[in-house]
């Protein structure tokens, strides 16, 4: 099942491969996808496809940071989401 949340969150279950990579292609908005490159509950394969089919997306994956990397790496989340809105690039892997 596919939730998306008023804030634009999409919650996506691990079984839901197939559904979100259907839905991901519909996503028109910048999206920036954000990945603990050690996720052991969803692979990083999974936010690497899921940004492959985001038209707009940006893919960014957290060195040493598992499923919750908002969590695991605080400074450099409260880096990576700020640049991406003001269009700046930088390497976090």
């Amino acid at each position: 099942m596919v939730q998306v949340t008023e804030l634009g969150y999409m919650g996506i279950g691990v079984k839901d491969l197939d559904t979100w990579k259907h839905f991901a292609a519909t996503i028109t908005a910048d999206t920036l996808v954000v990945w603990g490159r050690e996720d052991k509950l969803v692979p990083l394969r999974h936010g690497e496809i899921l940004a492959e089919r985001i038209p707009q997306a940006k893919l960014v994956v957290i060195a040493e940071s598992g499923h919750t990397p908002m969590r695991e790496k605080r400074e450099t989340f409260r880096r990576i989401v700020p640049d991406f809105l003001i269009g700046q690039e930088e390497d976090f892997a």
